[in-house]
């Protein structure tokens, strides 16, 4: 048995940076599934920048969850260590604001359905010096329910509707 605080026979250091400092993520996803895995980017050591729409996350304010300081306890649970804006990508301000922090930003996680950005001006196209923009979707884009919202509620939905 080694000492306390080994793993595979190698010291932990507290000294060592975070594994993933100095990585900046663009954080466009909403609700739980997107929010949740930039929360563990930011856990790894990386600058997360939530951007969210002029209402805030949807998830912010449900009622159904237990409520900290005037927030759903779900939405503080997924988006801490974040940072946080307000945009409006509708508008042509917001969107220039967009593509400004997109030349600072090294990846992007999106949930949004397929097409959301296409729509507002704001296609993958701009997303070039992202390592990999990544997606959370309910199913693939070219399935037949692919453009559907990609939320829990609609895949259990579905699944039952299918059983039936």
């Amino acid at each position: 048995m080694g000492q306390r605080g080994t793993h595979l026979g190698l010291a932990m250091n507290a000294a060592l940076p975070p594994l993933l400092a100095g990585l900046t993520v663009l954080d466009l996803s909403l609700f739980v599934a997107g929010p949740f895995g930039s929360m563990i980017l930011a856990y790894l050591g990386a600058e997360v920048i939530k951007i969210e729409p002029l209402e805030g996350d949807p998830i912010r304010d449900n009622h159904m969850s237990v409520q900290i300081e005037g927030e759903s306890a779900q939405f503080q649970r997924c988006n801490r260590n974040k940072k946080s804006v307000c945009i409006n990508l509708r508008s042509a301000a917001g969107r220039g604001i967009f593509l400004d922090l997109m030349k600072t930003v090294d990846v992007v996680c999106d949930n949004n359905r397929p097409g959301v950005m296409a729509c507002l001006g704001l296609a993958t196209r701009h997303w070039r010096r992202c390592i990999r923009p990544s997606s959370a979707s309910r199913s693939a884009h070219s399935a037949p329910m692919g453009r559907w919202p990609g939320v829990p509620a609609t895949t259990s939905s579905c699944r039952r509707w299918a059983a039936a």
